[in-house]
């Protein structure tokens, strides 16, 4: 039997091969981290991720809402209609030719969210404002990025919030940052806080144990007021002002 090549049946095929992959580096994709999304101009996201369209600035990636400012992103929020214990909050996003880092969380983003347990903190923040994540009472432990501004009262009233860490880069703890963190056993100020400012860690009844490094200069009017568990603290030479009330009803 003579066989037969048919050059329209195989450009269509190879076609059809190139079309199935146009836009889709798949090393690309492979190599970027979980934390990095890449989503398609048909709006499929990478690594599992669920991308959902609300207007042409506003979306959700799985659960978390998101909002374009200029050429970055900010987080608005969660999914009201749907349980949420963890949120992972990507780091950057591919979206339309445009590379894309989250570096704020608006205010009262995650407020009185009782059912949040986890959260994972991308280190492209550089802003979380206020009241971000006030009284989400099941939230057990936190770490601050590095050189991020963490606005009043972001974490008031978590009272099941047990650790922090601050890592060095933060310069400053503000009003009320973890007023009424309850659960609160210890904390240690990194060298590059300069001030702590009023009602910072005030009713943290648990807390025992504060370490300062040198660097700290000021400490604000109540700042650590009806922290019951506090004995004893040591201040670095650094500290000039220390405010009205600032360790009462502790030392």
């Amino acid at each position: 039997m003579k066989k037969l090549f048919c050059p329209f049946l195989f450009f269509a095929l190879m076609g059809i091969l190139s079309f199935s992959f146009v836009g889709c580096d798949k090393e690309d994709v492979e190599a970027l981290p979980d934390y990095v999304v890449k989503v398609d101009a048909n709006g499929n996201a990478t690594k599992g991720h669920r991308f959902t369209k609300i207007d042409d600035s506003n979306f959700f990636i799985d659960n978390i809402s998101y909002r374009i400012i200029d050429d970055a992103l900010m987080v608005t929020g969660y999914n009201k209609l749907l349980p949420i214990d963890t949120a992972n909050i990507i780091s950057e996003l591919l979206y339309k030719g445009r590379r894309m880092k989250v570096t704020s969380i608006c205010d009262m983003a995650f407020g009185n969210c009782t059912t949040l347990t986890s959260v994972t903190l991308p280190s492209t923040l550089k802003r979380i404002m206020q009241n971000a994540f006030q009284r989400c009472t099941a939230l057990t432990s936190i770490t601050l990025p590095e050189s991020a501004v963490i606005e009043n009262a972001a974490f008031i009233g978590c009272h099941n919030l047990a650790t922090i860490t601050i890592p060095k880069g933060i310069t400053e703890i503000r009003a009320g940052v973890f007023k009424d963190c309850t659960s609160l056993t210890s904390v240690t100020i990194p060298s590059s806080v300069t001030s702590i400012w009023e009602n910072a860690f005030e009713g943290c009844i648990s807390l025992s144990s504060l370490t300062f490094f040198e660097g700290t200069t000021n400490i604000g009017n109540y700042a650590f007021q009806d922290c019951s568990s506090l004995t004893s603290v040591t201040f670095p030479e650094s500290v000039t002002s220390i405010g009205a009330d600032s360790f009462q009803n502790c030392i």
